[in-house]
């Protein structure tokens, strides 16, 4: 009776503490969403971005919204081409930062991160990628990266385009930027060395689906 009494403790026991495990999982789990994107900042309909000025070229701009309970920090744009080796090179996810682009992120030290319950915060960043050469890794802009493989005579490559942040029981949590896997087509046609921008690159919409254990989202 002994033994059964202190197998009942125990059991009660886990039951609680699992239950106690999930309650601050809920509490303090992360969960982000990406409402808006814009590619670049030529011709940009910026209505949705808080009429944001000076866009630049160069950076994707995004509304974030914070779906969960948990302070999310150490926000990162993240950037994937395939196939993993093309035009001759090795490359990896790059791992960049995001800047938050409203007034709050500046006054509360906020600059990479999202307060609970947050909803449509602007975000920018440079999308790049990184790979080995010499043995050492470099980071190339994604526009720089695709005027190079056009000159490499790459036709079209794939690319997955996410967020990350962390939340407060330190795990990451991750958004995706393009809802699908994009297809790149490079345009040969294009003058030879000139860099595209972001609109070229990514307008009109061509999506295709990549299986996702060929990727680190």
């Amino acid at each position: 009776m002994l033994s059964a009494l202190l197998i009942f403790l125990y059991s009660d026991q886990q039951s609680i503490l699992k239950e106690q495990t999930e309650l601050t999982r809920k509490t303090l789990g992360g969960e982000l969403g990406v409402n808006k994107c814009i590619f670049g900042g030529s011709d940009a309909d910026t209505d949705d971005l808080d009429n944001l000025d000076d866009l630049a070229d160069d950076r994707i701009y995004v509304k974030v919204a914070n779906f969960s309970e948990s302070k999310i920090t150490n926000l990162r744009l993240k950037t994937e081409i395939f196939p993993k080796e093309t035009g001759g090179k090795e490359l990896g996810v790059r791992d960049g930062e995001l800047q938050r682009e409203d007034e709050h992120g500046t006054q509360f030290g906020q600059d990479t991160g999202i307060m609970p319950g947050e909803q449509g915060v602007p975000f920018s960043g440079v999308p790049s990628v990184s790979y080995e050469e010499d043995g050492r890794e470099h980071m190339q802009e994604l526009t720089d990266l695709i005027a190079e493989l056009r000159d490499h005579d790459v036709k079209e490559v794939g690319c997955r385009m996410w967020i990350e942040g962390t939340d407060q029981l330190d795990e990451t949590v991750k958004s995706k930027i393009l809802p699908f896997d994009r297809t790149i087509r490079i345009d040969a046609s294009n003058e030879r060395y000139n860099t595209p921008t972001l609109k070229e690159v990514f307008f009109p919409h061509n999506t295709v689906h990549i299986d996702e254990d060929r990727s680190e989202f």
